[in-house]
Protein backbone atom coordinates (compact mmCIF):
# COMPACT_ATOMS: atom_id res chain seq x y z
CA UNK A 1 0.00 0.00 0.00
CA UNK A 2 3.19 2.62 -0.51
CA UNK A 3 1.60 4.31 -3.08
CA UNK A 4 -1.80 5.19 -1.19
CA UNK A 5 -2.92 8.55 -0.48
CA UNK A 6 -2.67 9.49 3.14
CA UNK A 7 -6.04 9.27 4.86
CA UNK A 8 -7.22 12.52 5.96
CA UNK A 9 -9.03 11.54 9.14
CA UNK A 10 -8.51 8.99 11.86
CA UNK A 11 -10.26 5.70 11.87
CA UNK A 12 -12.03 3.93 14.15
CA UNK A 13 -12.78 0.38 14.51
CA UNK A 14 -15.30 -1.12 16.09
CA UNK A 15 -16.32 -4.46 17.10
CA UNK A 16 -19.31 -6.99 17.09
CA UNK A 17 -20.85 -9.05 19.47
CA UNK A 18 -19.15 -11.31 21.04
CA UNK A 19 -15.98 -9.88 19.80
CA UNK A 20 -12.97 -8.01 21.43
CA UNK A 21 -10.42 -5.14 19.13
CA UNK A 22 -8.80 -8.42 18.06
CA UNK A 23 -10.99 -9.45 15.51
CA UNK A 24 -9.66 -6.36 13.44
CA UNK A 25 -5.75 -8.08 14.36
CA UNK A 26 -5.23 -8.68 10.51
CA UNK A 27 -6.70 -5.18 9.04
CA UNK A 28 -4.69 -3.08 11.78
CA UNK A 29 -1.42 -3.40 10.53
CA UNK A 30 -1.70 -2.67 7.06
CA UNK A 31 -4.60 0.09 8.09
CA UNK A 32 -1.86 2.01 10.56
CA UNK A 33 0.49 2.17 8.07
CA UNK A 34 -1.90 4.88 6.20
CA UNK A 35 -2.86 6.81 9.41
CA UNK A 36 -4.04 6.99 12.51
CA UNK A 37 -6.30 3.51 13.83
CA UNK A 38 -7.85 3.61 17.26
CA UNK A 39 -9.80 0.00 17.86
CA UNK A 40 -12.85 1.03 20.21
CA UNK A 41 -13.94 -1.64 22.92
CA UNK A 42 -16.70 0.93 24.27
CA UNK A 43 -19.47 -1.94 23.43
CA UNK A 44 -18.14 -4.16 26.44
CA UNK A 45 -19.05 -1.16 28.96
CA UNK A 46 -22.34 0.02 28.67
CA UNK A 47 -26.06 -1.50 27.82
CA UNK A 48 -26.94 0.71 25.58
CA UNK A 49 -26.27 1.96 21.88
CA UNK A 50 -26.43 5.15 22.66
CA UNK A 51 -24.39 4.86 25.40
CA UNK A 52 -21.76 3.49 23.69
CA UNK A 53 -21.79 5.71 20.65
CA UNK A 54 -21.23 8.72 23.02
CA UNK A 55 -18.31 7.15 24.60
CA UNK A 56 -16.88 6.38 21.32
CA UNK A 57 -17.20 10.00 19.81
CA UNK A 58 -15.68 11.07 23.11
CA UNK A 59 -12.28 9.12 22.46
CA UNK A 60 -11.78 10.56 19.64
CA UNK A 61 -11.30 14.27 18.99
CA UNK A 62 -12.64 16.44 15.95
CA UNK A 63 -12.89 14.54 12.38
CA UNK A 64 -13.23 10.75 11.89
CA UNK A 65 -14.07 7.78 9.98
CA UNK A 66 -15.89 4.92 11.53
CA UNK A 67 -16.02 1.24 10.81
CA UNK A 68 -18.40 -0.77 12.86
CA UNK A 69 -19.31 -4.92 12.33
CA UNK A 70 -22.41 -6.67 13.14
CA UNK A 71 -22.66 -4.56 16.59
CA UNK A 72 -20.26 -2.52 15.49
CA UNK A 73 -22.25 -1.12 12.39
CA UNK A 74 -24.71 -0.09 14.92
CA UNK A 75 -23.37 2.00 17.23
CA UNK A 76 -21.27 2.99 14.19
CA UNK A 77 -24.95 4.23 12.41
CA UNK A 78 -25.91 5.75 16.27
CA UNK A 79 -22.29 7.82 15.86
CA UNK A 80 -23.67 9.15 12.37
CA UNK A 81 -26.52 9.83 13.48
CA UNK A 82 -25.92 11.52 16.73
CA UNK A 83 -22.62 13.92 15.37
CA UNK A 84 -22.70 13.65 11.65
CA UNK A 85 -20.72 17.13 11.57
CA UNK A 86 -17.83 14.32 12.50
CA UNK A 87 -18.31 11.53 10.99
CA UNK A 88 -16.48 11.86 7.45
CA UNK A 89 -16.52 8.49 6.19
CA UNK A 90 -18.94 5.70 7.47
CA UNK A 91 -17.79 1.98 6.94
CA UNK A 92 -20.87 -0.69 7.53
CA UNK A 93 -19.65 -4.50 7.91
CA UNK A 94 -22.05 -7.21 8.22
CA UNK A 95 -25.12 -5.48 9.89
CA UNK A 96 -28.45 -3.59 8.84
CA UNK A 97 -30.12 -0.77 9.82
CA UNK A 98 -33.39 -2.80 11.61
CA UNK A 99 -34.47 -2.63 14.98
CA UNK A 100 -34.76 -5.74 16.83
CA UNK A 101 -37.78 -8.09 16.17
CA UNK A 102 -39.19 -10.46 18.54
CA UNK A 103 -37.78 -13.92 17.06
CA UNK A 104 -34.31 -12.21 17.34
CA UNK A 105 -35.15 -11.01 21.24
CA UNK A 106 -36.48 -14.45 21.40
CA UNK A 107 -33.06 -16.08 20.37
CA UNK A 108 -30.75 -13.70 22.49
CA UNK A 109 -32.19 -14.72 25.25
CA UNK A 110 -32.25 -18.40 24.37
CA UNK A 111 -28.07 -17.63 24.44
CA UNK A 112 -27.79 -15.82 27.58
CA UNK A 113 -29.66 -18.91 29.33
CA UNK A 114 -26.90 -21.33 27.78
CA UNK A 115 -23.78 -18.71 28.57
CA UNK A 116 -25.34 -18.97 31.92
CA UNK A 117 -25.55 -23.04 32.46
CA UNK A 118 -22.77 -24.15 29.77
CA UNK A 119 -20.14 -21.07 29.34
CA UNK A 120 -19.09 -19.10 26.66
CA UNK A 121 -17.74 -22.32 24.31
CA UNK A 122 -21.10 -23.23 24.15
CA UNK A 123 -22.34 -19.96 23.39
CA UNK A 124 -19.83 -19.92 20.39
CA UNK A 125 -20.81 -23.62 19.71
CA UNK A 126 -24.59 -22.77 19.08
CA UNK A 127 -23.57 -19.49 17.01
CA UNK A 128 -20.71 -21.15 14.91
CA UNK A 129 -22.93 -22.41 12.16
CA UNK A 130 -24.09 -18.96 11.35
CA UNK A 131 -21.40 -16.87 11.44
CA UNK A 132 -19.08 -18.35 9.21
CA UNK A 133 -19.64 -19.85 5.62
CA UNK A 134 -20.25 -23.64 5.34
CA UNK A 135 -16.57 -24.26 4.14
CA UNK A 136 -15.29 -22.17 6.79
CA UNK A 137 -16.56 -23.66 9.55
CA UNK A 138 -13.77 -26.39 9.78
CA UNK A 139 -11.24 -23.97 10.14
CA UNK A 140 -10.19 -24.48 13.79
CA UNK A 141 -7.90 -21.37 13.57
CA UNK A 142 -10.75 -18.79 12.84
CA UNK A 143 -12.92 -21.21 15.94
CA UNK A 144 -9.64 -20.64 17.99
CA UNK A 145 -10.22 -17.31 18.16
CA UNK A 146 -13.86 -16.56 18.49
CA UNK A 147 -13.74 -19.02 21.19
CA UNK A 148 -10.44 -16.72 23.19
CA UNK A 149 -12.72 -13.56 22.17
CA UNK A 150 -15.68 -15.21 23.85
CA UNK A 151 -14.30 -16.02 26.60
CA UNK A 152 -12.74 -12.93 27.03
CA UNK A 153 -15.80 -11.16 27.04
CA UNK A 154 -17.27 -13.56 29.79
CA UNK A 155 -21.16 -14.10 30.39
CA UNK A 156 -21.80 -10.51 32.29
CA UNK A 157 -20.26 -8.56 29.23
CA UNK A 158 -21.93 -10.71 26.67
CA UNK A 159 -25.41 -9.78 28.85
CA UNK A 160 -24.39 -6.39 28.53
CA UNK A 161 -24.07 -6.21 24.51
CA UNK A 162 -27.27 -8.14 24.23
CA UNK A 163 -29.40 -5.81 25.79
CA UNK A 164 -27.71 -2.56 24.05
CA UNK A 165 -28.59 -4.94 20.87
CA UNK A 166 -31.98 -5.88 22.12
CA UNK A 167 -32.44 -1.95 22.70
CA UNK A 168 -31.44 -0.51 18.98
CA UNK A 169 -33.25 2.04 17.28
CA UNK A 170 -34.33 1.76 13.62
CA UNK A 171 -32.47 3.25 11.92
CA UNK A 172 -33.76 3.28 8.41
CA UNK A 173 -35.63 6.43 8.39
CA UNK A 174 -31.99 8.58 9.05
CA UNK A 175 -30.00 6.23 6.06
CA UNK A 176 -31.08 9.28 3.59
CA UNK A 177 -29.46 11.94 5.94
CA UNK A 178 -26.10 10.40 6.07
CA UNK A 179 -24.12 12.70 3.48
CA UNK A 180 -20.49 11.49 3.70
CA UNK A 181 -18.75 8.53 1.74
CA UNK A 182 -19.95 5.28 2.87
CA UNK A 183 -19.23 2.06 2.15
CA UNK A 184 -21.25 -1.24 2.71
CA UNK A 185 -19.84 -4.98 3.25
CA UNK A 186 -21.52 -7.88 3.57
CA UNK A 187 -21.00 -11.56 2.66
CA UNK A 188 -23.61 -13.19 0.15
CA UNK A 189 -23.85 -16.05 2.79
CA UNK A 190 -24.29 -13.88 5.79
CA UNK A 191 -27.27 -15.35 7.78
CA UNK A 192 -27.60 -12.78 10.70
CA UNK A 193 -27.33 -9.92 8.96
CA UNK A 194 -28.83 -11.13 5.69
CA UNK A 195 -27.23 -9.84 1.98
CA UNK A 196 -31.00 -7.84 1.82
CA UNK A 197 -30.12 -5.80 4.69
CA UNK A 198 -26.90 -3.89 2.99
CA UNK A 199 -28.65 -4.05 -0.08
CA UNK A 200 -31.67 -2.09 1.45
CA UNK A 201 -28.72 0.53 3.44
CA UNK A 202 -27.29 0.63 0.16
CA UNK A 203 -30.76 1.55 -1.69
CA UNK A 204 -31.49 4.19 1.54
CA UNK A 205 -27.54 5.82 1.67
CA UNK A 206 -26.98 8.05 -1.51
CA UNK A 207 -23.54 7.85 -3.40
CA UNK A 208 -22.94 4.24 -0.73
CA UNK A 209 -20.88 1.50 -2.26
CA UNK A 210 -21.72 -2.14 -1.44
CA UNK A 211 -18.95 -4.74 -1.89
CA UNK A 212 -20.70 -8.27 -1.60
CA UNK A 213 -18.39 -11.11 -0.42
CA UNK A 214 -19.01 -14.34 -2.53
CA UNK A 215 -18.32 -17.40 -0.12
CA UNK A 216 -18.34 -15.40 3.23
CA UNK A 217 -20.44 -15.50 5.98
CA UNK A 218 -21.09 -12.86 9.11
CA UNK A 219 -17.16 -12.55 10.38
CA UNK A 220 -16.81 -10.71 6.99
CA UNK A 221 -13.10 -8.98 8.64
CA UNK A 222 -11.69 -12.39 9.91
CA UNK A 223 -13.02 -14.32 6.67
CA UNK A 224 -11.47 -12.88 3.95
CA UNK A 225 -9.32 -10.65 5.76
CA UNK A 226 -7.09 -9.44 2.62
CA UNK A 227 -10.19 -8.24 0.86
CA UNK A 228 -12.05 -6.26 3.45
CA UNK A 229 -8.49 -4.82 4.76
CA UNK A 230 -7.47 -3.71 0.66
CA UNK A 231 -11.20 -2.06 0.88
CA UNK A 232 -11.17 -0.37 3.63
CA UNK A 233 -7.72 1.09 2.51
CA UNK A 234 -9.55 2.49 -0.65
CA UNK A 235 -12.47 3.65 1.21
CA UNK A 236 -10.56 5.21 3.88
CA UNK A 237 -8.39 7.43 1.56
CA UNK A 238 -11.17 8.69 -0.56
CA UNK A 239 -10.19 5.87 -3.63
CA UNK A 240 -12.91 4.12 -5.11
CA UNK A 241 -13.61 1.20 -2.37
CA UNK A 242 -15.62 -1.61 -4.79
CA UNK A 243 -13.29 -2.42 -7.74
CA UNK A 244 -16.22 -4.00 -10.31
Amino acid sequence: MNDTPRPSVPLVLIPGLLLTGDMWAQQVPALHALGHVHVSEQHRHHDSIGAIADAVLAEVDGPLAVCGLSMGGYIALEICRRAPQRVQRLALLSTGARSESAEQTAARDELIALGRSQGMRAVVDALWPRLVHAPRQGDDELLQAQYRMAEETGQTTFEREQNAIKGRRDQRAHLAAIGCPTLIVCGREDRITPHAWSQEMHAGIAGSELLSLDGCGHLSAMEQPERVTRTLAQWWTGRPAVQG
